[in-house]
């Protein structure tokens, strides 16, 4: 006989909506662009391992699957029970409910403070790519060469025009973590197959580099994996 399905609703957001659009309000420019920096925090990938282990070990999710639905009805998950795995199919699991519980609080953030506090900080205030501009160079981050085009991509990403700003921000992404890895004199090139010529890696690759583990912090890399490079 089979098992009832169980559905659970959509969680409420509305508290931390209001919270974020309150905490923007009545700053100034340079405040206000701080906060925005800041309105969320990145998922702990040690604490959702943890969780997810307890999760899948649990006498519940042993025998029942789940689903993880779309907004619009589509399936983007399922799982099912683990009775029988153990080892390394345990351990892929885990990966995956890792990967799941990390979109998910990715999404509840963006939904939640990230689009509220932008929204708001757009609304009270408008940003020139000559204060972006100025921004980038003095960032500790941003190479001085490429502060132009980190202005450019923040500038479009702030007229929510995030085709352009995508379009160029995300290169800059990869080559600061190149930069990053080629100071640590770690080689970010490998010959191509069948010849003598010497391309670069994908950004893929480069973000499971061992030695980047060394360079990044453990929550933020897991962050780049999924924005940029998981499907």
């Amino acid at each position: 006989e089979s098992f009832t399905k169980i559905n659970i609703g959509p969680v409420d957001i509305t508290k931390e909506s209001e919270s974020s659009i309150e905490l923007m309000k009545n700053s100034s420019l340079e405040n206000a662009i701080v906060k925005l920096a800041f309105i969320t925090y990145c998922p702990n990938l040690k604490n959702l391992d943890k969780e997810s282990r307890e999760h899948l070990s649990s006498a519940f999710s042993r025998t029942v699957g789940s689903s993880m639905l779309l907004e619009d009805g589509r399936v983007a998950a399922e799982t099912k029970g683990t009775v029988e795995l153990s080892g390394d199919a345990f351990e892929e699991k885990v990966k995956e409910e890792v990967h799941s519980r990390y979109a998910k609080d990715i999404q509840n953030c963006i939904k939640a403070n990230i689009i509220p506090a932008f929204i708001q900080f757009i609304t009270d205030h408008t940003i020139t790519k000559d204060f972006l501009n100025d921004l980038c160079i003095q960032s500790n981050i941003v190479p001085r060469d490429r502060a132009t085009i980190w202005a450019e991509g923040l500038y479009f990403g702030f007229e929510r025009n995030f085709l352009v700003s995508t379009h160029l921000l995300i290169p800059q992404v990869e080559y600061l973590i190149r930069t990053l890895l080629k100071q640590a004199g770690v080689r970010t090139t490998v010959m191509e197959q069948g010849s003598a010529i010497e391309v670069e890696k994908g950004l893929n690759t480069l973000l499971d580099t061992p030695d980047i583990k060394s360079l990044l912090d453990n929550n933020i890399l897991e962050e780049l994996k999924h924005l940029l490079t998981y499907k």
